[in-house]
């Protein structure tokens, strides 16, 4: 999905062991996980406060946002993990990324949207940008253990051939990612940690896009139209998001273009993965514009996307 600039943080506090709920939430999907967090006696983990900056945003601009913190907040209690609140903070610094997370001392977790990027989004890509910055970025750090981040560590110090196999595509494809050199690679090191083999990481982004779908789903006041094209836009964006990084080791627009056409079919097959997965307890999923997605559509969001998500 995107190469968001991570910012520095001074006061990183220590992620925090999740025990036995990432495995839970594996086996049995967000909304069985939803299910047992959302009981009275649990607190929900993610709260999200009322949006920072939005009065320098015109009133289209301000509902879509609307839209888009309704559905992080009918995230919060699908969210395993410790307490934290999900700050939300619009900006006009006109960087060309747009968006950049940071962890606060506290544990709370800040996302930060540029204002060119909300005019020209649609609400379902705003949140698979949201979804993003927590499932690739902060939301993973607080939610794997020790031991994956120590396999994540030890697995960038050397090249690796992923199988295509891990994306849905057929036996024979491999996707090669260089070893992580650190702080000169120009590459974002989560974003390569969620391309590998087997990696905690990309599953965490992928239950949190699938939570956020489940989440437009509960919508209420909006048509079935409104939400299968929210739903078609959060699985674009994901798809697009994970495929360029697979296909390009999270290389720039150049390669994102060079390589379109692998992109694509990475794309149509991960999201043939996502529905066999995912269609039992989240119907959505199988909807009709998500299953009948054609490469054409995915050819044509290749543009769109490719400025948000490479940019960082």
């Amino acid at each position: 999905m995107d190469t968001s600039v991570r910012k520095p943080r001074p006061g990183r506090a220590a992620p925090a062991e999740p025990g036995g709920l990432m495995a839970l939430q594996r086996a049995a999907g967000n909304r069985a996980v939803a299910s047992l967090l959302g009981r009275p006696a649990v607190q929900r983990a993610m709260a999200v406060p009322a949006v920072q900056g939005t009065a320098q945003l015109r009133q289209r601009a301000r509902d879509k946002l609307n839209a888009v913190h309704d559905v992080l907040a009918r995230m919060g209690p699908g969210i395993p993990g410790p307490n934290f609140q999900l700050l939300l903070t619009v900006t006009n610094y006109k960087t060309a990324s747009p968006a950049y997370t940071q962890l606060a001392a506290n544990g709370d977790i800040q996302v930060t949207l540029e204002k060119w990027y909300l005019r020209g989004s649609s609400i379902g890509e705003i949140v698979g940008l949201c979804c993003h910055e927590l499932g690739v970025h902060e939301l993973a750090d607080k939610l794997l253990s020790p031991a994956e981040r120590g396999l994540e560590a030890n697995a960038g110090t050397a090249d690796e051939q992923v199988p295509g196999t891990a994306f849905g595509m057929r036996p024979g494809r491999t996707f090669r990612l260089g070893a992580y050199t650190g702080a000169a690679d120009p590459r974002q090191l989560d974003h390569v940690n969620i391309a590998r083999f087997a990696s905690p990481r990309r599953q965490v982004y992928e239950d949190t896009m699938v939570s956020a779908g489940d989440a437009i789903d509960a919508t209420a006041g909006i048509s079935l139209d409104e939400k299968r094209e929210r739903h078609l836009e959060l699985v674009k964006t994901f798809l697009f998001d994970v495929a360029r990084i697979i296909v390009t080791d999270d290389g720039g627009p150049e390669a994102t273009f060079a390589n379109r056409d692998a992109i694509t079919e990475v794309m149509l097959a991960y999201r043939r993965q996502l529905i066999a997965t995912h269609r039992q307890a989240h119907p959505w999923i199988a909807s009709p514009v998500v299953r009948l997605m054609r490469p054409g559509e995915v050819l044509g969001k290749l543009v769109d996307f490719a400025w948000h998500f490479v940019t960082g």
